[in-house]
């Protein structure tokens, strides 16, 4: 396991000052020609599980706002991101959230290259499934990341809209134009359903994909196209392989209650940190915070005041890092969602108060939420989504869907150092500006943002 972090060493975490296209391999590595040494190459949670894409959006969402002086001692990217700003250069360098999600396609791509030349034989066709069916899940994950940040939201123009470059091979000299929106989603679907057959029920370690975690991942990005009957149909898939529910009553309100890799995990990464979002720089808005009911057991759970400011301590990572991996929880909502959408209003609820009975104090008992009408439950799913979700990089992605729907559109407002910033809905700024340094290099177009 130990050469295989030697051989990418000088390929990707040299990079981390420059663009990760500009490094080159030398002569002296060593080739893996192993699948276990595949399976070490996916195995390493510093490039494939910390970092994920999506921080940038975490801020730009609304849900915590941070003080002047940690505003001021924040990097560029992250002051922009805050403000929602419009600048020629704003990174004022690379962009960590596009460098790592492309180092991580890297990884995918080696290791898919690599199966090619091993034969599959019987004693190493399990590996080898599991190896491959990895692979095309990280690459798909992280294309689906990237197009959450660097593409406009889908829609029916997604063929005429800009979509990623889609890196399907290791060789970091390979210019690649940007697909178009249609092509990227097709890419990310088709290699997840590659994935499916090749994956196990239950990974050895929360950190590696599985086939409840295809099922979870194709339900959210079919949720993010608005396809409903796709996303209900994957996550009925994957609530029967994964659906235990984590009783919020029998938790203490430490620093930390929630246990890393806890039953509602499916798969285990974390969003990139920001200074913003530390602990003694966030501070919780109260637009949120006042949607937690007096009963709700996550109020508690989630939040804690420290000083003036009030941080998010509920992270399924049992840390101040954000979780942003795929639960039962988020797929029960995504159920529930879908089918309030489509009527099955009866459905929609059970899922709904399986969810939240189990999020309540049991005395005064919970009482179920019901209702006949089709908005009310949907808006209420909607609620819940953004009280039990937060602080995932979901909310940004729920943001770009619903700013669609004319009724369920938000205008995101902030004031910082006495001037008041604000994100009006389907605004050119949901999409985040390319770094020069990839445009130059790759020749690839810049998003449009004014």
């Amino acid at each position: 396991m130990k050469y295989i972090y030697v051989i990418l060493s000088c390929i990707l975490f040299s990079a981390c000052k420059k663009n990760w296209l500009d490094a080159k391999p030398t002569s002296s590595l060593i080739i893996p020609t192993k699948v276990e040494d595949f399976q070490a190459l996916l195995d390493n949670p510093n490039v494939m599980n910390l970092n994920q894409c999506g921080g940038a959006g975490e801020l730009s969402a609304g849900d915590f706002q941070t003080t002047y002086e940690a505003y001021l001692s924040s990097p560029i990217q992250d002051r922009n991101a805050y403000t929602w700003a419009v600048k020629d250069d704003y990174y004022e360098g690379s962009d960590a959230d596009w460098r790592n999600a492309y180092q991580r396609v890297l990884f995918a791509n080696l290791a898919l290259e690599g199966l090619m030349k091993i034969p599959e034989i019987p004693i190493n066709q399990q590996n080898w499934n599991i190896v491959k069916g990895s692979a095309l899940f990280y690459r798909a994950y992280q294309f689906f990341d990237l197009a959450q940040a660097y593409c406009k939201p889908y829609s029916e123009n997604a063929a005429l809209d800009l979509g990623l470059p889609l890196r399907l091979a290791s060789d970091i000299n390979q210019k690649v134009k940007r697909s178009n929106l249609k092509q990227t989603y097709e890419k990310i679907i088709a290699d997840l359903n590659e994935a499916l057959s090749l994956l196990p029920l239950k990974p050895l370690y929360k950190t590696r994909p599985s086939q409840p975690a295809v099922y979870a991942l194709l339900a959210r990005i079919y949720l993010s196209m608005s396809e409903y009957p796709n996303a209900l149909l994957n996550a009925n898939s994957c609530l029967k392989l994964s659906n235990r529910l984590m009783d919020y009553s029998t938790l203490e309100a430490t620093d930390w209650p929630f246990p890393q890799f806890n039953d509602e995990v499916i798969y285990h990464c974390v969003l990139g940190g920001t200074n913003a979002s530390g602990i003694r720089n966030m501070d919780v808005v109260p637009e949120l915070l006042n949607l937690y009911e007096s009963n709700d057991l996550r109020f508690r759970l989630y939040f804690r005041k420290i000083f003036s400011n009030i941080y998010f301590k509920g992270s399924y990572d049992r840390s101040n890092m954000f979780f942003s991996g795929l639960a039962v929880d988020e797929i029960l909502l995504i159920r529930a969602e879908c089918n309030a959408r489509s009527g099955n209003l009866t459905e929609a609820l059970f899922d709904l108060n399986n969810l939240l009975k189990n999020r309540w104090v049991k005395t005064p008992a919970y009482i179920d939420f019901t209702s006949v009408e089709k908005e009310v439950v949907l808006s209420k799913i909607l609620l819940e989504r953004r009280k039990q979700l937060c602080f995932r990089g979901i909310r940004w992605q729920d943001l770009r869907r619903l700013n669609q729907d004319s009724n369920h559109k938000t205008t995101l407002s902030r004031t910082l150092n006495g001037e008041t910033y604000m994100l009006p809905p389907n605004d050119p700024r949901y999409i985040f500006p390319i770094d020069l340094q990839e445009i130059k290099l790759n020749g690839i177009e810049q998003n449009s943002r004014k």
